[in-house]
């Protein structure tokens, strides 16, 4: 009887063919999305129509689902490529590559120095009662955090967590986090709310109010957490850090392990095509494909 060893990061020449292949489009398609970053120039994509009018947020023309689907039968070994393609961020020894591999090599230097990995979610064990908008939008202000407190940790200064810490934080850098922690605030209200419980207890005019308020926080999602992640890039990854002008990457475990919740999380990564967010989706697609059918 023997021990299940656990999926673990790999070097790139101890994986199998198709794990090498499926690792050199992953880094492709993410030093592809980075580009798209860079064509837009970090602005948020208003383009001027005319002498003084712009197109409204919803008409966001950088507007794209960035998403790799990883597809494979369990025990294939997914996980450990989506680790593989984490620690190329983090082990910058370019010899583990073929030499004949420069285009591979150069989409990984790009990933190193630019991306931001967010912590995975896990759907095989997610709660029920979780809201995955907001698991999404904690785990950016984790990661943000603690890139900040280890910079300020590397230069010897005090480190501190989030706002009211052991620091002070920058203007910037403030108005970035309290920007994101008012955006966490408003998803409660149309992904939380139990307005479709409680309707037949208010009275109409009150319903009404709170029906509009969350139509509004609906409404407004995907240019707020757009504008969010671009403050965030700025106050938090200037040119001269280690990491700068990122892409934000969420990867999803097992996504066809939880068939109640996964069409949800697909939905969320549709709902909010911004171009600082990539997701890693990683299950079985005919598995998948047969849940969106049933439902």
């Amino acid at each position: 009887m023997a021990l299940r060893p656990e999926a673990r990061p790999a070097i790139y020449e101890v994986l199998d063919r198709q794990q090498k292949d499926a690792f050199g489009r992953i880094v492709k398609l993410i030093a592809e999305a980075i580009a798209d970053i860079d064509a837009a120039s970090g602005s948020r994509s208003a383009e001027a129509v005319g002498p003084s009018t712009q197109l409204p947020p919803w008409l966001d023309q950088r507007s794209a689902t960035r998403m790799a689907f990883l597809h494979g039968h369990r025990g294939m070994g997914k996980t450990t490529l989506m680790l593989s393609v984490h620690r190329a961020c983090f082990h910058w020894d370019d010899t583990e590559y073929p030499t004949d591999l420069a285009d591979l090599v150069a989409a990984v230097r790009k990933m190193r120095a630019r991306t931001v990995w967010l912590e995975p979610i896990a759907m095989e064990p997610l709660p029920s009662s979780a809201n995955l908008l907001a698991a999404l939008l904690a785990r950016i202000e984790r990661a943000v955090q603690n890139d900040n407190s280890q910079r300020r940790e590397d230069a010897g200064e005090p480190t501190g967590r989030g706002l009211g810490g052991a620091f002070t934080l920058m203007s910037d850098q403030e108005r970035a986090l309290l920007q994101l922690q008012r955006l966490q605030t408003d998803v409660a209200v149309p992904w939380d709310g139990n307005l479709s419980v409680r309707g037949g207890q208010l009275d109409p005019d009150t319903y009404a109010v709170e029906l509009l308020r969350a139509e509004r926080s609906r409404l407004s999602l995907k240019h707020e957490l757009s504008v969010s992640l671009d403050a965030l890039a700025a106050a938090f990854y200037p040119a001269a850090a280690p990491v700068s002008n990122p892409l934000f990457i969420l990867p999803v475990d097992d996504v066809d392990l939880d068939p109640l919740r996964c069409l949800e999380m697909l939905k969320l990564l549709r709902l909010v095509p911004v171009p600082r967010l990539f997701g890693l989706v990683l299950g079985n697609i005919r598995i998948v494909d047969l849940v969106l059918n049933l439902q």
